[in-house]
């Protein structure tokens, strides 16, 4: 019987695996640690063998509250590198200090781990056994938009959006839009967020300037009125332009929630 999860949503609800990454912790528990390391080693995805990364982390801290020291020096760098190869595409050398900021976000990983492995902030790596993907993300995200905003010299805050009657970066703008509402949120919504903030990102510029405009900046669309400033106006487009627009990035954010 793989051991419940106990940490729980900002609904109060209980954190639950998905059934693959249960079945796949049962399976594992029934293996030797050579079958477990030379399953981990794999990396497809979609072969029979992969080791899901929620199913390692829970092996890992399995072993430590049974002093199994051996399974995890086994287990623990497997799962480093694997963070490691997802930092070297995500945290790309443009970005200053790149190497500290990768450097920084493992080192977060480990202590949430060490922490673990006596007992202390027991139940926050819970959230890891379900969707590992997406709370490495957003001890990623965290990690950049700090160093981002120590670059620029500050705390990055929503009221220094800037005008975006220029043309700016809207990754910027969206690191900036997100950060307030990051610091306030618990665990799950940080990764919610850091979800809804990759698909803006990935968004072509034009989508992200009017979706900005339009529901973070509260402009009108268009107006009848030649002098008001709107999104269509500050864009130099027509109203039914950036309808389309707004259509599209809402079609994106539809889609995430699906997903979710």
């Amino acid at each position: 019987m793989v051991k419940a999860l106990t940490n729980r949503n900002s609904e109060g609800e209980l954190y639950v695996r998905p059934q693959k990454v249960e079945q796949a912790i049962q399976n594992a528990t029934k293996q030797s640690l050579a079958q477990i390391k030379e399953r981990a080693a794999v990396l497809d995805k979609k072969s029979a063998a992969f080791l899901p990364s929620e199913c390692i982390v829970h092996l890992i801290r399995k072993a430590n509250r049974e002093n199994d020291t051996r399974t995890v020096n086994v287990l623990f760098p497997v799962l480093l590198s694997r963070c490691e190869r997802n930092l070297k595409s995500a945290v790309l050398e443009s970005l200053p200090n790149a190497k500290d900021v990768r450097e920084e976000i493992l080192f977060k990983l480990c202590d949430l781990f060490a922490k673990d492995s006596i007992g202390e902030n027991i139940e926050e790596l819970d959230y890891y056994e379900c969707k590992f993907n997406r709370a490495f993300r957003s001890i990623r995200i965290m990690a950049v938009r700090k160093h981002s905003a120590q670059k620029r010299g500050g705390t990055s805050k929503i009221e220094t959006l800037p005008d975006l009657s220029t043309d700016q970066s809207s990754n910027k703008d969206a690191d900036i839009l997100f950060s307030k509402l990051t610091d306030l949120a618990n665990q799950e919504d940080r990764v919610f967020l850091s979800q809804v903030r990759k698909v803006i990102q990935d968004m072509p510029p034009d989508e992200q300037r009017a979706l900005i405009l339009c529901h973070v900046l509260g402009y009108k669309i268009e107006s009848i009125d030649p002098k008001e400033r709107t999104a269509a106006s500050i864009c130099e487009v027509t109203g039914k332009t950036i309808r389309n627009r707004l259509a599209k990035a809402k079609e994106k954010l539809m889609h995430l929630h699906k997903e979710l």
